[in-house]
């Protein structure tokens, strides 16, 4: 089973897709990880992945 979780910005989507992960004992996969890269030199926190790296990533779980 696979289950996309869209929304904006600090709308829930995370603590939705951990206590639907919980309940119907599937794991889940934050598509932030995917999108970014965790970054110590970066103001941020974090950087973009490349297109490429990301598009594999992504496709992968898909």
């Amino acid at each position: 089973m696979k289950i996309y979780i869209v929304g904006s910005v600090s709308s829930g989507k995370l603590t939705l897709a951990e206590k639907l992960s919980l309940i119907l004992k599937i794991l889940y996969q934050p598509i932030d990880e995917i999108v970014h890269i965790s970054d110590k030199l970066n103001p941020w926190g974090n950087r973009k992945r490349p297109v490429k790296e990301r598009d594999n990533l992504f496709y992968s779980i898909i």
